[in-house]
């Protein structure tokens, strides 16, 4: 308790009893709590893989010849002392650095724009990224979502998912801008509001969005059947399902793909589109029945 009002103290006169992240680890873990931390969210590799990819329990177990069982037994133990109140309280100016970084880059990140973060003393030479692996797991937020952090809880994201899942239900098919516009109306008592960043970022991450290259975003089914649309009305006759496939990845970013078994649900599902042959389409034209 002394060392812990010591310390706070300290802290709160912006003279901090630590100068970098290793010294914090040090003073509350054990050397094989903080080698396999090391290990499992890659504090001292060059690239870092991101929090859904870190090195496995048994592949650390293999190498230091203990079981899986007890390298996640030490894991959680490491954990859980990082977890709470004095280590929390020394680690606050390396999370608070990752916070104000994030927030300058308008409140999300991708893995690769981390590793712009400045890897001055306070890291110890560790790999930013590593390190905000740890504090997602140890100090959230920040919160690492389908491929991006952000300074948004748990409880933030989940809402921000519904939201989105609203404007989307409703704009199938959306401009970036457009959509940036209306998740900004989205009031979830975050610093700075939804910004742009935040919104667009989330939706380049989300996996079951579809991102255009012309900058569009769409939902698949509804969202598809606008784009199938627009191809059709293009060609200007009918078309062959792989044809319409294939126009379809086009438009699509690098990431973003739509199998065939989509396309022909939209085909074969949606009234405004009519078989003329094996494997051939048309658009039925507005007002004919079918």
């Amino acid at each position: 308790m002394v060392r812990f009002i010591e310390w706070t103290d300290r802290i709160a006169a912006g003279d901090p009893p630590f100068t970098g992240l290793m010294d914090v680890l040090g003073a509350f873990l054990t050397e094989s709590q903080i080698e396999i931390l090391i290990q499992r969210f890659g504090l001292r590799e060059n690239f870092p893989l991101p929090p859904d990819r870190r090195r496995t329990l048994q592949s650390i177990g293999t190498t230091r010849q203990v079981s899986r069982e007890r390298v996640r037994q030490v894991e959680f133990q490491a954990l859980a002392t990082l977890r709470s109140r004095l280590p929390q309280a020394c680690l606050s100016s390396i999370h608070q650095a990752f916070m104000d970084f994030i927030s300058q880059q308008g409140g999300a990140l991708t893995g690769q724009e981390v590793a712009a973060f400045p890897n001055g003393a306070m890291l110890d030479g560790c790999s930013p990224m590593g390190v905000l692996n740890l504090l997602c797991v140890c100090h959230p937020p920040p919160t690492f979502f389908n491929g991006c952090f952000t300074l948004l809880d748990d409880d933030q994201l989940a809402q921000l998912t519904a939201r989105v899942n609203a404007i989307l239900n409703d704009r199938p098919l959306i401009g970036g801008g457009d959509f940036a516009s209306l998740a900004s109306r989205i009031d979830l008592k975050v610093p700075g509001g939804i910004t742009p960043r935040i919104a667009l970022t989330y939706l380049d991450h989300a996996p079951e969005v579809l991102k255009l290259r012309d900058g569009r975003y769409a939902r698949p089914g509804p969202g598809v059947e606008m784009l199938v649309r627009q191809i059709f009305i293009q060609a200007d006759r009918p078309l062959h399902f792989k044809i319409i496939l294939t126009e379809l990845n086009t438009l699509l970013k690098s990431g973003s793909r739509i199998g065939s078994g989509h396309v022909l649900e939209v085909l074969n599902g949606s009234p405004g589109f009519e078989r003329t042959s094996s494997g051939y389409y048309r658009l039925r034209p507005a007002g004919e029945t079918t």
